[in-house]
């Protein structure tokens, strides 16, 4: 039987971590809506022939320009904002899992198992317990995360804690992994889809 007040303890990590994720989340959306103002800004100030402002005209004119130099290399500044949302959501959902895993091994040590490697300057010169442990548990969650797609993240999770069942569909788990490996290829080849993606 868990003390009531680790119990409690534990609840209020997860929360804080979800609360983080929800925040990120709402930032992204903040940020895509921020994107469709500024576009419909200028369509409206174009639409308006700029309000016979002439700062106004040559702003909208120098936005179209710098769009135009940026559709030219193949890019689109809607792709970018797009690319640049997906990578930021999954990385706020991989905190998430981070943060969680963390919380789970902060309360119930019991699943790091008997031996794990120990950062010398931590015990000896730093001399903070603490710090020993916490850098040992983000060692072991960022090698777990760092090492799985995330089918194999979320199985190893519910291997690993004795957990039954996550509530993720099947479906949803296979957008999951679609969402990941577009991340990958965003992030380490620039979206270009190569042999190890096929």
């Amino acid at each position: 039987m868990l003390d009531k007040d680790i119990t409690i303890q534990f609840e209020d990590a997860i929360r804080r971590a979800l609360s983080d994720f929800n925040l990120r989340i709402e930032q992204q959306r903040s940020f895509q809506i921020q994107n469709i103002l500024l576009k419909k800004l200028h369509e409206e100030l174009r639409e308006i022939e700029y309000c016979h402002y002439p700062k106004i005209k040559d702003l909208s004119l120098e936005y179209e320009d710098f769009y135009k130099k940026l559709s030219e290399t193949g890019r689109s500044y809607e792709n970018i904002v797009q690319e640049k949302n997906l990578i930021d959501t999954y990385s706020a959902f991989e905190k998430f899992l981070f943060d969680c895993f963390c919380s789970i091994y902060s309360f119930f040590p019991k699943y790091l198992g008997e031996q794990k490697p120990i950062n010398i300057s931590d015990l000896f010169i730093d001399e903070n317990i603490e710090l020993c442990k916490k850098n040992i548990i983000e060692s072991e969650v960022k090698d777990f995360i760092q090492r799985s797609n995330i089918v194999q993240l979320l199985d190893g999770f519910k291997k690993k804690f004795d957990i039954k069942a996550l509530l993720i569909s099947e479906d949803d788990m296979n957008v999951l992994y679609e969402i990941s490996l577009i991340r990958n290829l965003l992030i380490h080849s620039n979206g270009i889809v190569n042999r190890i993606y096929i």
